[in-house]
C-alpha cells in the first residue's frame, strides 16, 4: 500500500523543486504532481513484481491499469476505478471504520467521526448498484479498519473491534 490519501499540497506550492518538476514534466496542477509521483513509485514496484494499492484520492490525477484502489471516503472512488477496470477494495469509513463509536452513548473523539453500529456494519455490501455485473467483479472485497490514535488500551481496542468484526465477516459471506 503506497498511500496517496489526505495529501497536503500546500507545501508543494511553496517548494521550488516541485515548481521545477511541474515545468520540466509539463504538469498543470498538483493533482498531476501527485499522479506523477504515485505512477513513478508504482512503475518501480511493478519492476520488482509488486502491485500497488492506493487510497481512492490518488485516482484524481489518473491511475495505471494495474493499480488496486482502496476506497475509504465512501464508494465513489471505488466505483470510478471499477468502471475503469481496476480492482477495488471497498472500505468506506461510514461503515468500515471501527475506531468510530458504535452508538450515540459513546464519545466521539473527533468531529468528523460518525456512528458505526453493528447493524450498520451487518448490511455492508462492497458491491454497488451503480456498476454492471462485470464491473462489480472488479470489487475484490472489503476491509474493516481500526485506526488506533484514539484507542488508549486493550479493553477499548476489543470493544471497538467486537462484535462489529463478526458482523463484517457475515456481511461478506464469511
Amino acid at each position: 500500500h503506497i498511500g496517496g490519501g489526505e495529501v497536503p499540497k500546500k507545501q508543494w506550492k511553496e517548494n521550488a523543486t516541485v515548481t521545477k518538476l511541474m515545468h520540466e514534466k509539463n504538469l498543470k496542477n498538483y493533482e498531476q504532481v501527485q499522479h506523477y509521483f504515485m505512477k513513478t513509485l508504482e512503475d518501480y514496484l511493478l519492476t520488482k513484481g509488486k502491485r500497488s494499492i492506493m487510497w481512492g484520492e490518488a485516482i484524481r490525477g489518473g491511475i495505471n491499469d494495474s493499480t488496486l484502489v482502496m476506497s475509504w471516503r465512501g464508494k465513489s472512488a471505488g466505483i470510478k476505478a471499477a468502471k475503469h477496470g481496476n480492482n477495488v477494495i471497498m472500505s468506506p469509513r461510514f461503515t468500515c471504520y471501527f475506531d468510530y463509536p458504535q452508538s450515540r452513548s459513546e464519545k466521539k473523539h473527533a468531529w468528523w467521526m460518525t456512528y458505526t453500529s453493528v447493524k450498520k456494519v451487518s448490511y455492508f455490501n462492497p458491491q454497488s448498484k451503480f456498476l454492471s455485473d462485470a464491473q462489480n467483479k472488479n470489487i475484490i472485497g472489503g476491509e474493516a479498519t481500526l485506526w488506533t490514535e484514539y484507542v488508549t488500551n486493550e479493553k477499548e481496542l476489543w470493544n471497538q473491534l467486537m462484535p462489529r468484526l463478526k458482523a463484517f465477516g457475515k456481511s461478506l459471506g464469511n
